[in-house]
């Protein structure tokens, strides 16, 4: 995490409601799981996908692995072709 962000807190509900209450701006990724509360405080993104989808249905995780990582040669290119947008 510490590659992602400069600070990294934890807390309940309420006190990551309180330390955001005075923020003039909070973005996130959107993160279903804290879906309720992030509507309250935070300007949301949708969550980057990191594989393409794939176009039909896949019988196998093999199968499914062999046409999302088509073309790609590395998790580097991966990470690259499925960069995170700007805010």
């Amino acid at each position: 995490m510490a590659e992602l962000a400069t600070a990294c807190w934890h807390g309940d509900a309420a006190a990551i409601g309180a330390a955001l209450k005075s923020a003039r701006r909070v973005r996130s990724i959107d993160e279903p799981h804290l879906a309720p509360w992030l509507a309250r405080w935070a300007a949301r993104q949708p969550a980057p996908a990191l594989f393409p989808s794939v176009d039909r249905r896949c019988d196998s995780f093999s199968q499914w692995w062999a046409r999302a990582s088509r073309g790609l040669d590395s998790a580097a290119d991966l990470l690259t072709a499925n960069e995170v947008p700007a805010w």
